[in-house]
């Protein structure tokens, strides 16, 4: 599991029993460096009549090689072979493909995608991928038959080929499986490991999205978690990697669940979160549950189709906790702080407190954007009213861009990451208070006055009742919600 590493994440993962994965991901624009494009320009993509020339570091890494290419499969098998040379131990060599979506039109690569076919809604180039992985594993095998090369399933090659894959190639599946929300996703999701399963591959891998970075309100799925890694282990996956980067906060029992299921899929969920919460919050571990649940329970109710990483990044997903929610989720954490007993206890219920207080404030905030924004559009922002309005949705920014800052100061456990930019981009403020100043009569010196100011404020980092930022030292943020 990835993202375990900091703040002691690593003793983490030992006491858990993980361990190194096999290598497997992007790695194709290391096999296929820039530099090698001057001696052999035909590996890399055909565009338009051109070969793509990659750029070098920190160029994006948006091609893949001319996976179509039979001499580019030879050069991939070349390089895993002179790095099991220098590198006997290694059981596998990953030839994943980039995280990019330029694949070129060569004719050789045009045959292998054409006539177009489509899979979970994106163009399916599993035949393409898996062409270029059973070319080089075959050329593998001849040298090192015990060895494997990693792969990718990933995105447009998510479904099996069309043909048996190599025993020596060794996808890994990737899948948002919080997306099992919707009963039809997870019946397909289910399929397709069968699918899988019966591809040809000796190792076989499951890739979870387990991950925290990039949301700011619970993404709690332990039952979808536990049924996916029960049916891939009874199906014959062999090999599990999850990108966690967890939220410890507001993920709760999740990183240590996996943990364990991955020892044994078979044990019971029920049992093992039974563990969870009277060993991890003892006497507050009744209204810790129901917490974790409920958070659980929105995010299972959530509406709308599925779609791979659905809200990550996305101020949208602040509509999956409503005020009501949130309200109801803090009266349970009131609780929980009222049961705690011993030091350590009173720690960890205050761990998730905290950092459910950003979401409180990413709920809030979005509230008076979403408002504001409304507002705007109906015509209806003029005078008084328009201003306090404005300065409500810019004291509800501040508030949550000066709490995200301490929670990462104070508690870096909480949060993987509290950078905001993602959330703060689309800022209503100045097309509203425009909107105002136009909406003003000449003689109306006190609205425009006032709108006019706001807009000084927000460059300050103010708001109306004087600056929020603290002066001195490093108060702790009020933590009622601010709904």
């Amino acid at each position: 599991m990835s993202g375990v590493g900091p703040n002691g994440g690593g003793e983490w993962a030992r006491h858990n029993n993980l361990t190194a994965p096999l290598a497997f991901s992007h790695n194709l624009n290391r096999v296929f460096p820039p530099e090698l494009y001057a001696s052999h320009p035909e590996y890399f993509p055909f565009v338009d009549g051109v070969r793509v020339q990659p750029a070098g570091p920190p160029g994006p890494v948006n091609w893949n090689p001319d996976l179509g290419n039979p001499e580019v499969a030879a050069h991939a098998a070349s390089v895993a072979r002179d790095a099991f040379k220098h590198h006997p131990d290694d059981v596998s060599f990953a030839l994943g493909v980039n995280d990019g979506l330029i694949f070129g039109e060569s004719p050789e690569t045009l045959a292998l995608v054409t006539p177009p076919r489509w899979f979970r809604g994106r163009p399916n180039f599993s035949d393409l991928v898996f062409t270029f992985m059973n070319r080089a594993a075959a050329d593998l095998a001849r040298t090192y038959p015990d060895k494997y090369l990693g792969a990718l399933a990933y995105y447009w090659a998510e479904e099996t080929p069309n043909f048996p894959v190599h025993p020596q190639g060794a996808p890994f599946l990737t899948t948002d499986r919080s997306q099992g929300y919707d009963a039809s996703f997870e019946q397909e999701e289910l399929a397709l490991q069968d699918r899988w399963a019966k591809s040809g591959a000796r190792r076989l891998g499951m890739y979870d999205y387990l991950d925290g970075f990039g949301y700011l309100i619970p993404r709690v799925h332990t039952r979808l978690i536990a049924e996916n890694l029960r049916h891939a282990r009874r199906a014959g996956f062999t090999d599990y990697y999850g990108e966690a980067s967890p939220n410890w906060g507001l993920e709760g029992p999740m990183s240590w669940l996996v943990a364990q299921l991955l020892q044994d899929p078979e044990q019971s969920e029920t049992l093992l979160l039974d563990e969870y919460y009277r060993r991890y919050f003892q006497t507050a571990a009744a209204p810790m549950r129901r917490f974790f649940e409920r958070c659980e329970e929105q995010w299972m109710r959530q509406p709308g189709p599925p779609y791979w990483l659905k809200y990550y990044r996305d101020e949208a997903q602040a509509g999956l906790f409503p005020p009501t929610v949130c309200r109801e989720l803090r009266g349970l954490l009131d609780e929980a702080a009222r049961t705690a007993g011993p030091p350590e206890v009173k720690a960890r219920v205050a761990l998730v407190a905290d950092a459910f207080a950003l979401t409180e404030r990413f709920v809030a905030f979005c509230e008076a954007r979403n408002n504001l924004v409304r507002h705007e559009l109906e015509g209806t922002l003029a005078g008084a009213a328009a201003a306090q309005e404005i300065q409500e949705y810019l004291r509800r920014r501040l508030r949550l861009t000066l709490y995200a800052a301490w929670l990462g100061r104070t508690q870096p456990l909480a949060m993987y990451s509290t950078k905001l930019d993602d959330f703060l981009r689309n800022d209503p403020v100045f097309g509203a208070t425009a909107e105002v100043l136009r909406s003003a009569e000449p003689e109306a010196a006190a609205p425009r006055q006032k709108a006019e100011a706001v807009a000084e404020n927000l460059e300050g980092g103010k708001a109306e009742g004087g600056n929020l930022k603290p002066e001195t030292g490093n108060p702790r943020p009020e933590a009622e919600s601010l709904t």
